[in-house]
């Protein structure tokens, strides 16, 4: 799942999953709110596990919700597993990426999202 409001973002973003073959689908939503709809839709399936995606890339920016208080949220729904999350950000703070990691991101890069740092953090979770 890409949550991003940027569409050149997300056209990079669906280019490097689809180059790396890290997806074979993937879903884009385009705030914090549309991206929790998509994925409590999903829980009331009794084979929800199966739909939930195993990656989120997600910005901090956007409109409505911000990927901090997506962070806060996702961990409120019942899911079997938790995805994993990926914040990306243009942020250079260091408070934005210990904030991020603290709300239990996975993992943080810096835009623009590059396949090798991808690939890197993916090899060292899975």
């Amino acid at each position: 799942m890409v949550v991003e409001d940027d569409p050149s973002a997300i056209f990079l973003a669906h280019r490097v999953l689809t180059k790396s073959v890290i997806a074979e689908k993937f879903c884009t939503a385009r705030n914090g709110i549309q991206a929790l709809s998509c994925l409590q839709s999903h829980c009331g399936a009794p084979d929800y596990h199966h739909e939930l995606p195993s990656l989120i890339l997600l910005d901090i920016n956007m409109p409505y919700m911000d990927g901090f208080e997506f962070l806060l949220e996702l961990d409120l729904l019942k899911l079997n597993t938790r995805p994993l999350v990926v914040m990306l950000s243009s942020s250079q703070k260091k408070e934005d990426e210990h904030k991020a990691l603290q709300l239990k991101a996975d993992a943080y890069l810096r835009k623009p999202l590059k396949i090798e740092e991808l690939n890197e953090f993916l090899s060292k979770t899975l």
